[in-house]
Formats: structure tokens, C-alpha cells, sequence
């Protein structure tokens, strides 16, 4: 999204050149929301990108945030010192780092787990990181379709900030029905119980006077309350001489290239080879190990 926007024109109409600014804007704040340390971090311990595309200076930060996670799980000086110097040799391709990952044939975890080496702290902390996963894609939707429910396809007064809370005690309540309404449970099958959920929270958007149609779509800003006015207030990322991704202090965003990442060609090398070869080629990579 950082390089779409980067790439939009800047020297054209007012309309447009307002437009880039307010994406600038917006993705600026959004970006200060996040914990982007961490994530690059991820990104650079997967074995598919490697930081691809960071600037050096970000290494640093990378760096500095693992061994304070290392720290935080209890790692002590000497493995941390250990750990920067196998981040050091990841980074610049030295053994055990130095053999290719391949996507058909391989996941983070196995890649991972095939770099053999005593006190191995960078691995055990790269498959900590990497098992972190989401919740399921169903759940994300169940959630969109219940703010669905609340808009019901049209413009109102409900800022994001109550939708977000309605959203949050439709989950619990959900979650928590036997606990939270005593009724639960007794006569109705789940189903029956989620279906009369639905149309209670369809009721409330018809009903509520807290909603109202709005036809002048026309005189919109497609950006308004997107961000908070008091953030928008003593947001000093952006004037008319300063309209820079933030990201883009740390992530080469001209020289990025998404096709070459997630479609990087691999060399499988010679089809014609000796298996006695490759046997003794891998037995002497592990005595050095």
C-alpha cells in the first residue's frame, strides 16, 4: 500500500495532490498505531525475505528489538551477546544461513529447524516469533458481518470508536452467554440462540433513533472521521512541505519490487547430478556445524 501510495503523481491537479496528502496522512497515523518493530522483526527472520528491501539503518532497530524480546523471556547477557552474532551471521548468509529457502519443498519452521548448531538462540527465537498467528479468517468475518448489521448499509451518526464497543460487547455476550443471560441455553438450540441474536441486533438498527438516512452523498469527504479530530489537531506529520511515509524511513520504498519477493525465481541447479555427491556435499556442511 506504501509504494501504491508513493507512486501516485504529485504534480498534477490541487484535487489529486490533496488526495495523495490525505492517504499520506491517514496510512501515518494508522502506522504509529502499530507495533512495526515487531513486524519487522518477523520479516526479517523469515527465511523467504530476509529484510528485503529495509534500509541499513533499520538492521539496528531490528536488532536492538530482538534482544529485548530476548531479554523480556528471560535471556540472560551471554546468550544475548550470542544472539546478536547469529543475527549478524543470518544477515550475511554464513553457515548453518547459508543454504536457499525453497517454498514448494519447505515452511519457516522447517527451514528453521534444519539450521543445527549448539545454543541456537536466534532459531529458538525466530520460531517463537514466527508461530504467531491471527485468529481464523472466520472469526474476522463473523465480526464484519456483525458491523454490517449495525450500519446496515447506510450513512449514520455512529462514530467508529461505538461501533468498535457494540462490536466488542456483541462478541462477549456471544462468548458469555450462559454466564452473562441466565435464559440462555434452557429451551433454545445454538442456533436458534445466535438466530435471535441477529435479528435483535437487526431490530436495533432499524428502530434506534440513533440512525438516519443521509442522500447528499455527493458533498461527502470520503476521508472525514477517519481520523480522531484531536489527532488530526496535533498531527505534525504533514504540511504542505512534509508529506512522507513514515515507512519510508525504514523500508527502501522505490527500490521495493512485491513480484520479486513472492515470486523469486530459484535455481534448482544442474538436473543431471550424482545422489553419492549430494550425500557427501550435506555430511560436510554438518561437520562444520
Amino acid at each position: 500500500m506504501a509504494i501504491s501510495i508513493k507512486a501516485l503523481p504529485t504534480e498534477t491537479s490541487e484535487e489529486l495532490k490533496e488526495f495523495r496528502q490525505k492517504c499520506i496522512q491517514f496510512y501515518n497515523y494508522r502506522w504509529k498505531q502499530f507495533d512495526f518493530e515487531l513486524y519487522l522483526l518477523a520479516y526479517f527472520l523469515h527465511p523467504k525475505y530476509r529484510g528485503k528491501g529495509l534500509i541499513p539503518e533499520t538492521y539496528q532497530i531490528i536488532q536492538k528489538k530482538a534482544l529485548t524480546l530476548w531479554q523480556k523471556i528471560g535471556g540472560s547477557s551471554n546468550s544475548a551477546l550470542a544472539l546478536a552474532i547469529q543475527m549478524n551471521d543470518y544477515d550475511n548468509y554464513k553457515s548453518p544461513y547459508n543454504f536457499p529457502y525453497i517454498d514448494e519443498l519447505q515452511t519457516f519452521s522447517s527451514w528453521w529447524l534444519g539450521c543445527k548448531q549448539s545454543n541456537h538462540y536466534l532459531q529458538e527465537l525466530a520460531l517463537y516469533i514466527l508461530s504467531i498467528v491471527p485468529h481464523s479468517s472466520a472469526s474476522c468475518e463473523r465480526v464484519f458481518s456483525i458491523l454490517n448489521w449495525f450500519t446496515q448499509k447506510r450513512r449514520s451518526r455512529l462514530k467508529v470508536e461505538k461501533v468498535s464497543n457494540m462490536a466488542r460487547l456483541h462478541s462477549f455476550y456471544i462468548s458469555n452467554a450462559q454466564q452473562e443471560l441466565n435464559y440462555a441455553g434452557k429451551n433454545l438450540s445454538e442456533d436458534a440462540f445466535n438466530q435471535i441474536m441477529q435479528d435483535y441486533a437487526k431490530s436495533l438498527t432499524l428502530d434506534s433513533d440513533m440512525f438516519e438516512i443521509n442522500n447528499d452523498n455527493d458533498d461527502d469527504d470520503p476521508f472525514e472521521n477517519l481520523i480522531p479530530e484531536e489527532e488530526e489537531e496535533n498531527n505534525d506529520q504533514l504540511n504542505e512541505d512534509d508529506s512522507n511515509l513514515l515507512v519510508g524511513n525504514l523500508i527502501k520504498l522505490n527500490n521495493v519490487n512485491r513480484e520479486d519477493i513472492e515470486l523469486e525465481e530459484v535455481d534448482h541447479g544442474d538436473l543431471e547430478f550424482s545422489v553419492d555427491d549430494i550425500l557427501a556435499n550435506v555430511n560436510r556442511l554438518n561437520s562444520k556445524i
